[in-house]
């Protein structure tokens, strides 16, 4: 009656047997198809959508209890591969002659355990590491997982900074201590001082550091604020910095968790950046700048 055409065909169809979106609307195209197929209208009964139901729901469920079963087995098979190459690691660290053969040794075995472990490594903007330009790598901390992508993807070249609670550990004071790794404070402000002139004097040897500015890492996503002792070595050494961003090993590896999971890890460097002067303000300009650089680098607003 509203657009004057009389109806070829009326159809009594059930209740809630017509098509509709997510809104109400109802689906022209949709029940054109069914009317077309002689379909429309057609309701399964009550027992059949029951037994419909039931059968996504053990689909569902079956789906779910593969992929847990897949990511276990893989879990496994990746703490399998890091005993493996663990053990190798500390072998080979004990028996070796000198500091660059031991980090080449640990560099090699990086690479092959990622690669058998099926972890994708994608690496770029690294070259000022390798040709000396960069004196000092400060890098992005956000999973135990990230010390051995960085073994894997720089340079075997650097020497690493890590917390003093490894050191009041014979063991690991031994092991890290053989790759010639330098252990600072975290916590007290007065031997943290001491801790700078510590690597002060270790780039002015000509040693490239990596420091995790952070300090440490947590659950939420964003960075934690960078400490200062990276950027006071570089204002003071006229070093440069290489900031680098290191993305999927929050994934691979979450904090406060230890199922590993299979995922691509990225590790870009960035722009080479420098202090002004051995200044304060030089010091604080050279932290900001560094943490915006690995902000970018990661693709992530502030």
């Amino acid at each position: 009656a509203l657009v004057e055409f009389p109806p070829d065909e009326v159809l009594l169809l059930p209740p809630r047997s017509l098509l509709k979106t997510s809104s109400g609307k109802i689906r022209r195209s949709g029940c054109r198809e069914l009317y077309e197929r002689g379909e429309l209208g057609r309701t399964k009964s009550s027992a059949v959508q029951w037994l419909a139901f039931f059968a996504d729901l053990l689909v569902s469920a079956a789906q779910y209890g593969i992929r847990k079963m897949r990511g276990g087995a893989y879990c496994a098979w990746a703490y399998l591969l890091l005993g493996i190459f663990g053990c190798a690691a500390v072998l080979l660290v004990s028996l070796l002659p000198s500091i660059p053969l031991r980090r080449r040794a640990l560099h090699v075995l990086g690479i092959w355990l990622f690669r058998l472990a099926g972890v994708r490594l994608e690496i770029s903007g690294l070259e000022p590491i390798a040709n000396g330009a960069a004196r000092i790598i400060t890098a992005n901390h956000a999973s135990y997982a990230d010390v051995l992508v960085l073994t894997a993807a720089l340079p075997p070249v650097f020497a690493c900074v890590a917390k003093k609670e490894f050191a009041r550990n014979p063991a690991a004071h031994f092991l890290f201590a053989r790759i010639g790794t330098l252990f600072v404070e975290r916590f007290s402000a007065e031997e943290s001082i001491s801790d700078a002139e510590v690597m002060i004097q270790a780039v002015n040897q000509g040693s490239t550091v990596l420091i995790f500015p952070e300090g440490t890492f947590c659950d939420a996503s964003n960075m934690l604020p960078f400490k200062l002792g990276a950027f006071t070595t570089a204002a003071r050494t006229g070093a440069a910095i290489l900031p680098v961003a290191v993305s999927g090993t929050r994934k691979l590896l979450r904090p406060e968790q230890w199922f590993v999971r299979r995922t691509a890890v990225r590790v870009t460097g960035g722009t080479l950046l420098k202090a002004q002067d051995a200044g304060w303000d030089a010091v604080l300009a050279l932290r900001n700048a560094a943490f915006q650089e690995i902000e970018r680098l990661m693709h992530r607003p502030d």
